[in-house]
């Protein structure tokens, strides 16, 4: 998943991928705190909903109980543990973006406002894929995502997100897949980077 990502240019956060607490214990003096720490599932399982997204972690004991509390939640629900990723937590705004091959319109782009905001606000809109950047600018535009990104004092640049659905639309449309998920992805001065992602 990650080669994918990296050949449309889409940055995603500086994670890895583990297996039991001693490569945890190996791994985590690479990363700089805070982190996150949340299953792997190749088939896509509620996380937030389960308790299974422990962030904000700030010292390596409280990685390892977060470690253990995974193992213990999925095993509870009767859920395959297929790896914990260790990832840099990063701040900004959650943004939902998602692609899927359409049996009607071919190839589908989905962009709106993420996180806990696409339920409360259902604040998405559709393009049929592949879009240009000029379409991506005026996505963008036609949701509230342009009104967060440059208020109270924030100036994230909508170009960095135009250029981010640009190549996700770029990606449904070429490859061999059949749908993207990326949510959230989040949005800060530094652009815009793919967090939880899924690719089928």
């Amino acid at each position: 998943m990650w080669s994918i990502l990296e050949k449309y240019s889409i940055k995603t956060a500086r994670t890895a991928l583990i297996f039991s607490e001693k490569t945890l214990s190996d791994i985590i003096k690479d990363f700089e705190y805070p982190i996150v720490l949340k299953p792997f599932s190749k088939t896509g399982i509620h996380k937030s909903d389960l308790g299974l997204i422990f962030s904000n972690i700030t010292k390596r004991e409280d990685a390892l109980l977060a470690f253990y509390k995974i193992k213990e939640i999925m095993q509870k629900n009767k859920l395959e543990f297929e790896g914990i990723l260790i990832q840099e937590k990063i701040e900004g705004i959650e943004l939902i973006v998602g692609a899927k091959k359409d049996p009607v319109f071919k190839s589908v782009i989905a962009f709106g406002l993420g996180g806990i905001f696409v339920e409360i606000l259902k604040e998405i809109q559709f393009r049929t894929a592949p879009i240009t950047k000029e379409e991506a600018l005026e996505l963008i535009e036609s949701t509230k995502v342009i009104e967060i990104i440059k208020s109270r004092g924030r100036d994230y640049d909508e170009n960095k997100i135009a250029d981010f659905l640009f190549n996700v639309s770029q990606m449904i449309s070429t490859e061999k897949i059949t749908a993207v998920d990326l949510n959230p992805a989040i949005v800060n001065e530094k652009g815009i980077f793919a967090v939880d992602f899924r690719i089928k």
